[in-house]
């Protein structure tokens, strides 16, 4: 395995996994293993292009992913906080107010 496909897996696991801090990481790592892999390629090389638009396609997916990731974290936590208002009523009881007047 090349160290492009290396790098690739292992940011797709972390991707998957929902660890986008070790993602953000990876990004970095795997793009200097894509130019790395490009940049030993002669000039016009078909390689050189399946290369990049193969790389290309992995940070569109990461980004769709973690982007979705965050949707469903922030409904998530909308969710919880929802339901949080209503936690300090116990059962059976009602809220109590004083009218004045």
């Amino acid at each position: 395995m090349s160290g492009l496909e290396e790098a690739g897996a292992s940011l797709r696991r972390a991707v998957n996994s929902g660890s986008y801090a070790e993602a953000r990481d990876l990004v970095a790592h795997y793009v200097r293993a894509m130019e790395d892999a490009a940049g030993h390629c002669p000039s016009g090389d078909p390689e050189a292009v399946e290369i990049i638009r193969q790389s290309v396609g992995l940070l569109r997916w990461a980004t769709r992913m973690v982007r979705a990731g965050r949707a469903h974290a922030a409904l998530e936590l909308m969710r919880l906080s929802v339901g949080r208002r209503y936690r300090g009523l116990a059962a059976g009881s009602a809220p109590t107010f004083k009218l004045e007047g």
